[in-house]
């Protein structure tokens, strides 16, 4: 497909041209893709990676901490962690911040209750 097809003005690009002059329309022009593409270009999105609690223990664990599955479903129950969703088999499933929110509650955990590092964690900024 040349750039004779979409252009208003004919042109004499090929090979390597025609691609250079496809992304400069694409991307100082802003001509939406689906003029050139069916699909949406894969670097335009990238899923979030969810985990699973067995997942987190894992990493946890090659990091030095460890933290047993009770716990982590403890702290959820008692709203420290936040689930992302629940697969429908009932699995939940915690975004990438749980690993820095129990990093937070490991330290505050050493020298105060569960109680007082939740109302920690919730103040405001």
């Amino acid at each position: 497909m040349g750039l004779n097809n979409i252009l208003p003005f004919p042109s004499r690009l090929s090979g390597k041209g025609v691609v250079r002059a496809f992304v400069t329309l694409w991307l100082v022009f802003e001509i939406p893709y689906n003029k050139f593409m069916k699909r949406k270009p894969s670097f335009k999105y990238y899923p979030q990676k969810l985990y699973r609690i067995s997942e987190i223990i894992h990493y946890l664990k090659q990091n030095g901490t460890i933290i047993s599955r009770q716990t982590l479903h403890n702290y959820t129950l008692i709203g420290l962690i936040k689930e992302s969703c629940r697969l429908p088999g009932g699995h939940r499933l915690y975004d990438e911040s749980v690993f820095r929110r129990l990093s937070k509650i490991e330290m505050l955990k050493r020298h105060r209750h569960l109680s007082e590092v939740k109302k920690i964690l919730e103040k405001p900024k």
